[in-house]
């Protein structure tokens, strides 16, 4: 998307109708984080990663700060809220992959040995069978 249409979609927000009403915010239980949010909340929030989204593209590579500062203090975002986002850092590069390790099992490892196993008396067993047959023909 082009600045031109970045534009296009932040002017599509009446941010002073949807302030009357916004709530947001950003909670962190012990098992799990969430939002708490109202419609005009989240289209606020949605819109001002939009506007960050945009001047993201003003920060050079020779900027000392790579920061697009955040609404921190709006009236509309909770105020008991403990996560709270101040600033967005420009990330240039690509994302890391994380691969988790797997832990093996018993069983896991027991499936390997147990086909081989089996395998090798089936072999003994079909040598054998075959060494019978051909006892009776002789």
């Amino acid at each position: 998307m082009n600045d031109q249409q970045i534009q296009e979609l932040i002017n599509q927000f009446d941010t002073e109708k949807l302030k009357e009403n916004a709530y947001f915010g950003i909670f962190d239980e012990a098992e799990y984080s969430y939002i708490k949010a109202n419609k005009e909340g989240l289209l606020l929030y949605a819109m001002n990663l939009i506007v960050a989204s945009k001047n993201i593209d003003s920060i050079t590579n020779d900027s000392k700060d790579k920061t697009v500062p955040f609404g921190r203090f709006e009236n509309w975002i909770d105020e008991d809220s403990p996560i709270v986002i101040d600033y967005i850092e420009k990330f240039e590069g690509k994302r890391k992959e994380v691969i988790e390790p797997t832990k093996s099992n018993f069983f896991e490892k027991f499936i390997p040995i147990g086909c081989f196993l089996l395998f090798i008396i089936f072999g003994i067993s079909f040598f054998v069978g075959l060494a019978e047959i051909i006892s009776w023909f002789s």
